[in-house]
């Protein structure tokens, strides 16, 4: 082995570099090979000229002192190619081929070595330790091809930046910006070039990229532009010859189906590469999760990190699910941000815990109410569940009872008794708001409207539902405007309460205290308007009740709405509201009071209606009153005889519900008078 290095260093020592060395030029071609095994390795090492001052003297002491003054063990790494090259092969044969290639660009006598042909071994090996690496194809050296494969520089512009793309049919690796200036855009499938057949075009190696296309990614195909023109110039050379150009174009397609072949290898070793490279992101990730979620659980949130979804939520947190290592150093840098966090998750599941125990609670809200209703005569005015919720007894057993503490339908009981009295204070309390919206309504509309002194029991007391599915279909009276569905009927489309456990509770029953979404107003026109139907029928405004008119029942008749074909247009003094304030007519609306005969004849027949109305199936505007059972007629009957053993069915049995329209419709008389 001494032997070799002396001679090795001999012939650095003497040999001078022929004139017509076929070493290739290192500027020029970064991964080829020598042409030669036994040109001097002195080729490659191109001393640099260096300005000498006349002052210094080229002694050994003068050398010697220089070289005494590198600082620590820098430059000893010079001596590495001093050493037998088959103790280099084996060392760098252990190593990745991206580091041999880099080897090979640090000096020009590591090049010399690396780059001869006798180093393939070297490259062949260094190869062989990247599992399942595809074999080196015959168009390209090994330095070559590990620099198509792992290198970082675009074989055009030379840059470092940027996306890289591997053309691994064309053997190239460029950038997004070089492929659009050294590449020809065009179809997979056809594409012509002017100056080559299409068969041969078909030869031409094709680079296909997904790039965004306006808001989709689309699949563009390139051939580059020095590929088109080595086929154009080859094929141009023989032409002429249609024998040749057949035996060319048959070589080059052969040359594709192998390009082809192997470019499948090296496209499922990217994606095996790609997958294996994930996996060891994602063990680097739990990794670093599981040593900080230990070290959390050091500082006392282990029991926090075990509960709800926090740990997934502090999985998912940046500074966890990074990759790097986590160190001493790292994690005190982070540990208060981590700590914070951790208080913040801890509020917000307290939060949810809460919200989820307030759930359950206010369901039995709803279940208390019924339980009350049970209890009370049919339509008795009673507060919707959302109101029953904001009694502060009952609020006070679902908002303040601690978490741990089960809730049940028999902890209200102690509070049933108090249910009475704080209804009757709700009801005086609503009736406020009533009277507010008359008064506030009078104000507004003062110089147009005389509607007498506010008083909820009047029948020129009207108020309406502002609700689409509401709106010109009937007033509402006192009481039945405090039942009202509409009136605590859940919506998303309302002003939020500044009480957000009451909004939750709304959202949870799908209610909301009375009127809170201001749906109830009063209506003045449809006031105005009972003022003269009750003067019409001879009765003071101002002191006449809804229950008087009712009992009275006056037929009116609009004339306004007679007609040839259909008669006389009767209607109820309720109906009669409607038909004036919400449809409207060209000549307008004016009502009178038909002779008390005619008033009795409608009568009768729209009694008829009103019971054939209630006889239908699926019909609810009736209430039984000894178990407050809705449904129609005939239900009712066959639910008396089953249930209450009454084979005769009273009106004492069975009363109107207060939150329907039980007004008749709308009945045109036959023959009109007046013809």
């Amino acid at each position: 082995m001494a032997g070799r290095r002396s001679s090795r260093l001999k012939t650095r020592a003497t040999s001078a570099a022929p004139s017509g060395s076929a070493e290739m030029d290192v500027d020029s071609q970064d991964v080829a090979y020598s042409e030669s095994d036994n040109e001097p390795l002195t080729k490659t090492l191109k001393s640099r000229k260096r300005k000498i001052h006349a002052d210094e003297s080229f002694s050994p002491k003068v050398d010697e002192h220089r070289a005494k003054k590198v600082r620590g063990r820098r430059g000893i790494l010079k001596q590495l190619t001093e050493m037998p090259l088959d103790i280099l092969f084996e060392i760098f044969g252990q190593l990745n081929p991206l580091d041999v290639l880099h080897l090979s660009r640090t000096t020009k006598a590591l090049r010399g070595i690396l780059m001869r042909r006798s180093a393939v071994s070297v490259w062949k090996q260094t190869c062989a330790n990247i599992s399942g690496f595809p074999p080196c194809p015959e168009d390209l050296t090994e330095p070559q091809f590990v620099n198509l494969a792992f290198g970082r520089q675009c074989h055009f512009c030379l840059r470092s930046t940027g996306t890289q793309i591997i053309s691994w049919e064309e053997r190239v690796r460029t950038c997004l910006k070089c492929i659009d200036t050294h590449f020809t855009i065009g179809n997979y499938a056809y594409q012509h070039i002017s100056g080559i057949p299409d068969k041969v075009v078909a030869c031409i190696p094709v680079t296909r990229i997904s790039r965004a296309s306006g808001r989709r990614q689309k699949l563009f195909c390139y051939r580059c532009d020095e590929t088109i023109n080595r086929f154009i110039e080859e094929y141009s050379a023989q032409k002429d010859d249609p024998q040749a150009v057949t035996e060319w174009i048959s070589a080059k397609e052969k040359e594709r189906a192998a390009r082809l072949e192997h470019v499948k290898l090296c496209e499922k070793w990217v994606s095996e590469q790609n997958e294996d490279r994930l996996r060891e992101l994602e063990v680097a990730r739990d990794r670093r999760k599981d040593l900080i979620i230990e070290k959390l659980s050091e500082l006392g949130w282990g029991d926090e990190i075990a509960k709800g979804q926090n740990r997934r939520r502090l999985s998912e947190h940046n500074l966890v699910t990074q990759k790097k290592e986590l160190t001493d150093r790292v994690w005190n840098n982070m540990k208060d941000q981590l700590v914070a966090f951790m208080g913040a998750l801890k509020a917000a599941r307290l939060r949810e815990d809460r919200k989820a125990m307030l759930k359950k609670r206010q369901h039995l809200i709803k279940q208390v109410r019924s339980d009350y209703v049970a209890t009370c005569a049919v339509n008795e005015v009673i507060p919707p569940a959302s109101d029953f919720y904001l009694f502060p007894p009952l609020r006070h057993i679902v908002d303040d009872t601690p978490v741990e503490d089960e809730v049940t339908l028999e902890t209200f009981h102690e509070v049933i008794n108090l249910i009475p009295e704080l209804t009757a204070d709700w009801k005086v309390q609503t009736c406020e708001k009533l009277m507010g919206m008359i008064e506030e309504a009078t104000k507004k509309d003062e110089p147009q409207v005389d509607i007498p002194q506010p008083n909820l029991n009047l029948a020129t007391t009207v108020f309406r539902c502002n609700k689409y599915e509401c709106t010109q279909t009937r007033p509402l009276f006192y009481p039945a405007v405090l039942m009202h569905a509409c009136a605590s009927e859940y919506t998303y489309i309302y002003a939020m309460e500044d009480d957000e456990d009451l909004v939750d509770f709304s959202a949870n029953c799908r209610l909301r205290p009375w009127n809170a979404g201001k749906v109830i107003s009063f209506w003045t026109a449809a006031s105005q308007t009972a003022v003269e139907l009750v003067e019409l029928c001879g009765r003071d405004p101002k002191t006449t009740t809804v229950q008087e008119m009712d009992c009275t029942n006056p037929i009116f008749e609009c004339e306004n709405c007679r007609s040839d074909r259909q008669g006389r247009l009767m209607m109820t003094w309720k109906r009669g509201l409607t038909h004036t304030c919400a449809f409207s007519a060209p000549a307008g609306h004016k009502l009178t009071l038909p002779d008390e005969e005619t008033q009795a004849k409608v009568r009768l027949r729209m009694a008829e209606e009103v019971h054939r109305k209630r006889a239908r199936l699926g019909d609810r505007s009736l209430c039984c009153v000894h178990c407050h059972l809705r449904g129609d007629s005939v239900s009712l009957r066959k639910h008396m005889a089953d249930a209450h053993e009454k084979t005769q069915m009273t009106s004492s049995d069975v009363v109107p519900y207060m939150d329907v329209d039980h007004e008749p419709d709308n009945y045109y008389l036959w023959t009109p008078v007046y013809v």
